[in-house]
């Protein structure tokens, strides 16, 4: 065995009943998971075909308050020639195009109320925020087809508390889909997708010697917990008492957490060495 460190980044999940707009218990994450874990695994398969990548909840367990797994996932139609490093010999590979090299993502969800806390392992060859979300919307709708989960960063712990030391607010920038921009402006702005990037950047300044800090406050609340499809960025310039300028950014300040693990020989993360330590955390946390 050796030893690593992995990226456990923080995430905050609302559940929403789309036809309502009411908010419903984020125990229904946890219904969610116990059916798709009763499922034989070939209908757990979730195939990302524009990527050539499926994914599979492997493992889940939980008490109703705490729980935790790991995913499976796997490439495939990916078979290039093997070659070795010690002697640069090239061999064809054994492997089917059906198969691939499979990746653990592990979990833990602490839930309260409302809401609930997610700690997710970051693996650029597994599953990220995202695909977690089109993968429980999944099987959501076997229990309701109207429930859609929303998914922020859980930052809590630097962003927020560094907002409140800051003494002024002079501006703030908000990272917005382009979209809604064209939604507003109509057929004014001629618009073409393939011109500019995803965002579009509102900004906000205040008056001469006056502060936005209040406000700066009201676009986190919505960055963070209840409408990333509206806002995916926020960038804040302001003051402390000893700082006469400061940035913050929130794709620079994810809460997330570094815990040491243990690999096997094939160097994948031995799951007894990082799942406990997860869920542990969530504990203290919640």
């Amino acid at each position: 065995m050796s030893a690593s460190t992995r990226k456990i980044i923080h995430y905050s999940i609302k559940v929403e009943d789309i036809k309502t707009g009411k908010e419903i218990n984020a125990t229904v994450i946890d219904t969610c998971f116990k059916l798709v874990a009763k499922l034989n695994k070939q209908e757990r398969v979730y195939d990302s075909i524009s990527v050539d990548r499926f994914h599979f909840l492997f493992s889940y367990t939980s008490d109703g308050k705490y729980a935790g797994g790991f995913f499976k996932s796997a490439k495939y139609n990916h078979r290039p020639d093997l070659i070795d490093k010690q002697n640069l010999q090239e061999r064809q590979n054994p492997k089917k195009l059906t198969e691939g090299e499979g990746e653990k993502t592990h979990f833990a969800i602490g839930f309260n109320s409302n809401e609930a806390l997610l700690f997710l392992e970051s693996k650029r060859d597994g599953v990220l925020i995202g695909m977690f979300q089109l993968y429980i919307e999944r099987f959501l709708e076997r229990i309701d087809a109207n429930y859609r989960i929303n998914i922020g960063l859980s930052v809590k712990g630097d962003f927020k508390t560094k907002l409140k030391e800051l003494e002024q607010v002079s501006a703030v920038d908000i990272f917005t889909p382009y979209t809604l921009v064209t939604d507003t402006f109509g057929e004014d702005l001629p618009i073409s997708k393939g011109d500019i990037k995803d965002d579009a950047i509102v900004t906000f300044k205040a008056k001469k010697r006056q502060s936005i800090k209040a406000l700066t406050n009201k676009i986190y609340e919505i960055f963070s917990h209840k409408q990333k499809d509206k806002i995916s960025r926020i960038k804040v310039y302001g003051k402390t008492a000893i700082q006469s300028g400061v940035l913050l950014d929130t794709d620079k300040l994810k809460d997330h957490d570094k815990i040491k693990v243990e690999l096997d020989d094939n160097k994948q993360v031995i799951t007894d060495s990082i799942l406990p330590v997860m869920r542990k955390m969530i504990k203290e946390i919640l």
